[in-house]
């Protein structure tokens, strides 16, 4: 009753009263969802944005920054369900990716911050059957056999350190992956969706091997 009377104060239609009437919404949220709606708004945009400091103009200019975007065209990979849904397909084909990872504060606390990389170490490992993996790193040559200590101490798998994959047949001064985990890189991104190919694809090759 009290998000009936509420709706009525902020005057929303009897329609809206009974989406709304169930809500936690506050009398300055409900006046937010009437200016919203005014505002032409979807609903996903209304909960969004319906905070009660938000005046009618700045709702206005939402939906006028949200139409712009709607008509722009996206580059295509900065679309994150394209670029996952590459990477799914590349997995689906062959059935193993190449992941490239760099090492200082991706895998390793080279800052001796006591900063952690536990979610990315814990990933990678997950990845083991699954992967080719190339360390990729700015350090020197002469750094490498410390590199692979620090590999071998955490448990981490790696087949080559900035070399290709034995079986790609093109060579040039980038190595090739499938993707890349590096703290300067997008880390988030690529973290995130290799965590997602894990668990909608690869854990049911996990239940079914």
């Amino acid at each position: 009753m009290k998000q009936i009377r509420l709706g009525q104060e902020a005057k929303l239609s009897a329609e809206q009263i009974a989406v709304y009437a169930k809500s936690e919404f506050n009398w300055a949220q409900m006046e937010q969802i009437r200016l919203g709606q005014e505002a032409k708004l979807s609903a996903e945009e209304i909960a969004a944005y319906a905070q009660p400091e938000l005046h009618w103009g700045q709702m206005q200019q939402i939906r006028y920054q949200l139409e712009s975007c709607k008509k722009a065209k996206i580059d295509e990979y900065l679309d994150t369900e394209k670029s996952y849904n590459r990477l799914r397909k590349e997995f689906n084909a062959h059935k193993r990716l190449i992941i490239a990872y760099d090492l200082d504060s991706t895998v390793f606390d080279y800052h001796h911050t006591n900063a952690s990389y536990e979610m990315v170490k814990d990933l990678i490992r997950k990845y083991r059957k699954y992967a080719y993996f190339i360390v990729f790193t700015s350090s020197e040559p002469d750094r490498y056999d410390e590199i692979k200590a620090i590999l071998k101490k955490e448990n981490l798998p790696y087949d080559s350190i900035n070399d290709d994959a034995p079986f790609i047949p093109f060579k040039g001064r980038k190595v090739y992956y499938n993707i890349l985990l590096d703290d300067r890189a997008g880390l988030n991104q690529t973290y995130n969706e290799l965590l997602r190919l894990y668990n909608e694809v690869i854990i049911n090759l996990e239940g079914n091997s």
